[in-house]
């Protein structure tokens, strides 16, 4: 899909399944920490969970990140025209809005449809 970034791409980056914790909250918390992040937007559905991680004290740092819920599945989203490590909040709700993010919180096995594509 394209928008104001270039194409998305999702790039998976690890399976949490045995790392996982107890809820949402203690997987997104192991999670930053293994990255020495913060989070700067949560968004849950019942199926994934969709994570902006920022570098401490740098507003234009952000990372995002779709966790699928059943498979225990992490992926990262990339952008052709954006670093993927700098978004701000203001540029991620402007992306989660355009490129209709949503879906991968909904559906994250969408992801890996889509990166089949882009391999193809």
């Amino acid at each position: 899909m394209n928008g104001p970034f270039g194409t998305l791409s999702a790039h998976h980056l690890l399976n949490w399944r045995h790392a996982i914790g107890h809820n949402i909250e203690q997987t997104v918390s192991a999670f930053l920490t293994t990255g020495e992040a913060v989070l700067s937007r949560l968004i849950q559905g019942p199926r994934g969970a969709m994570i902006l991680s920022m570098v401490p004290g740098d507003a234009e740092s952000g990372a995002i990140y779709v966790y699928d819920r059943q498979s225990g599945d992490m992926f990262m989203l990339s952008f052709d025209d954006i670093y993927d490590d700098r978004f701000s909040a203001e540029a991620f709700d402007l992306t989660f809005k355009m490129y209709d993010l949503f879906r991968f919180v909904d559906r994250p096995e969408l992801l890996i449809e889509e990166r089949e594509l882009a391999e193809a």
